[in-house]
């Protein structure tokens, strides 16, 4: 299930959340040496309007002591600061931890086993605009992508493919296919890969991406209490726990790893995964084609 950021928003209204989060904070505000500037300098301005005569001629005095308000806050040199200083208050952390508890509270919502187990795989993500007149995303030569392609003995399989980070090499628009290869020295055997543009995500831009506990994901796989480098495979996991800059992971095939954002993607967020292209399920051509002595062949 996909929620957009009004629905969120709505859900927070509903539950009541947001108006306690803006009081909390606003009280926290007030009783902050920022907040108690800010006091002082309204009270003052207040005053200053009562000695002016045209307060006295001012036929709707509260429009006037508003109207002034914003004029003399405005220009305010003290004022932006305090301004710079409040949003800076707002988005500390523990500011921020806040409000995503809110946002995480409301988008839970009770819901069935099945419904849970597959919620991951269904997921509709949000798509990169498209350039041109092309309906899916566009991908330049050197862009790092992740890419699923067929590749023998892997201990990661997903209908005999394996998810490599690779880098793209060249593009054939007619096809709708790249080519990419694998910058990976250390890895020995094929290099590169033409595949279609629904068997590659690019793992390197941002995306909106929530994840929850539970979800399925790719992952690279991280040695937390070793100097192993990270590998440029991706392996089936879950989300075990959810933080600001990383995300807790426990691998289908055993072990738990904490990796950043750009190092995991959602499973549903491959095209291929959830259904093949209709074009090519038509024509009963093959998923990929594997690059032989410079040539490429099914």
């Amino acid at each position: 299930m996909h929620l957009t950021a009004n629905q969120v928003l709505a859900r927070i209204k509903n539950a009541g959340t947001f108006d306690t989060m803006r009081t909390d904070m606003l009280a926290e505000f007030v009783s902050s040496p920022q907040g108690q500037t800010f006091d002082k300098t309204v009270r003052a301005l207040m005053q200053r309007m009562s000695e002016d005569s045209d307060m006295s001629r001012a036929s709707d005095k509260h429009a006037y002591i508003e109207r002034r308000l914003i004029e003399q806050l405005k220009h305010n040199g003290r004022m932006e600061r305090m301004e710079r200083d409040a949003r800076n208050h707002w988005l500390s952390v523990p500011q921020y931890h806040k409000i995503g508890d809110a946002i995480e509270r409301a988008i839970a919502q009770p819901r069935d086993a099945t419904e849970h187990k597959v919620r991951a795989l269904h997921v509709d993500p949000p798509r990169m605009q498209s350039r041109g007149s092309r309906s899916h995303n566009y991908y330049r030569r050197g862009d790092v992508v992740a890419a699923f392609v067929p590749l023998e003995n892997s201990l990661c399989r997903t209908g005999g493919y394996i998810c490599l980070q690779l880098e793209i090499d060249a593009c054939d628009a007619v096809r709708n296919m790249y080519t990419v290869r694998d910058v990976d020295c250390a890895r020995n055997g094929q290099t590169k890969w033409a595949v279609y543009w629904d068997q590659i995500l690019a793992i390197k831009r941002p995306y909106e991406q929530v994840y929850r506990r539970g979800d399925q994901v790719y992952s690279v796989y991280r040695d937390d209490y070793g100097e192993s480098k990270v590998s440029s495979e991706y392996f089936p996991a879950r989300v075990d726990t959810v933080g600001r800059d990383s995300l807790a992971v426990v691998y289908d095939a055993g072990g738990m790893a904490h990796v950043h954002y750009d190092e995991v993607f959602a499973a549903g967020r491959v095209g291929f995964m959830r259904q093949m292209s209709e074009t090519r399920k038509r024509s009963g051509r093959e998923d990929a084609v594997v690059e032989v002595g410079g040539r490429f062949v099914p």
